[in-house]
């Protein structure tokens, strides 16, 4: 790095070190994906890094978002290339630590309710989340997660309108996970509006919902459900409707009282 004429480092580099400054869809995501898979050095300095050709894509749209014309730098490892971007920006570090993006902020990170919620998860689950597929003769459904520390775990999980399962992974950390087609649904409501469309975890969403769904049998018996639900309403006994529809009494029990469903019982 060259120095000017008073000794200062003149950068080789420029980047909109507003981009921070008023909270949008693009902020969002980023600060989602610094908050889990990002990296504070210190009070002037941070990176950004993914791996593989899909995050090198990540990383040319995020300095296309952020306006930074640096060096992407390579790591080959064992199993992909890793490629980062290293940012020396005082100010855009400082309204990082405003939404608690702090170096070591594995243990301590809390969210920052300010933050828009869906782009922020978009960007979180990027970077440190998990979309799959459970496929064998017996089982097939879909499922998403991510994990953090406690405290930031159980204060999200108050903002998401959508039944998940927590497990604890050791003292420090949980994993929250969304399962069959509850984790559909929360896939659906978070990437409603996807801010980066080439994100490997929603186009593996996308492929489950269009090539693996119709397998399912929540898919299966979305219809019945569907209508059971309708005659319940339509103040028909539990012991009609069974019979009527030639499924257990259970089944209707169980979406009555928003268990399991329906699922397994029929």
């Amino acid at each position: 790095m060259k120095r000017d004429s008073k000794g200062r480092f003149i950068k080789k580099y420029s980047i909109n070190e507003n981009f921070f400054n008023i909270i949008n869809e693009k902020n969002s995501f980023i600060i989602g994906l610094m908050a889990s898979d990002g990296n504070i050095r210190n009070d002037k300095v941070f990176s950004i890094s993914q791996s593989g050709e899909r995050g090198l894509h990540l990383i040319k749209t995020i300095c296309n978002w952020m306006d930074f014309n640096g060096v992407i730098t390579s790591n080959p490892t064992t199993h992909q290339t890793s490629y980062t971007i290293t940012v020396t920006a005082e100010k855009i570090v400082n309204e990082l630590h405003k939404h608690n993006i702090t170096t070591n902020k594995t243990k301590t990170y809390k969210f920052h309710d300010e933050i828009l919620l869906k782009e922020f998860l978009q960007g979180y689950i990027e970077g440190d989340g998990c979309v799959g597929i459970y496929d064998s003769s017996t089982t097939l459904y879909y499922y998403i997660s991510f994990f953090g520390n406690k405290e930031f775990i159980m204060e999200i999980v108050k903002y998401i309108p959508f039944e998940s399962k927590l497990r604890e992974i050791n003292t420090d950390y949980l994993e929250i996970k969304f399962l069959g087609e509850n984790g559909l649904k929360f896939s659906e409501w978070l990437w409603q509006t996807p801010v980066y469309k080439e994100s490997s975890k929603y186009l593996k969403f996308l492929d489950f919902k269009e090539n693996y769904y119709p397998k399912t049998k929540y898919y299966k018996y979305r219809n019945l459900n569907k209508l059971i639900l309708e005659m319940l309403e339509n103040g028909n006994q539990p012991k009609q409707i069974a019979n009527e529809l030639n499924v257990k009494v259970k089944t209707v029990y169980n979406l009555k009282h928003n268990k399991k469903n329906g699922r397994g019982t029929y």
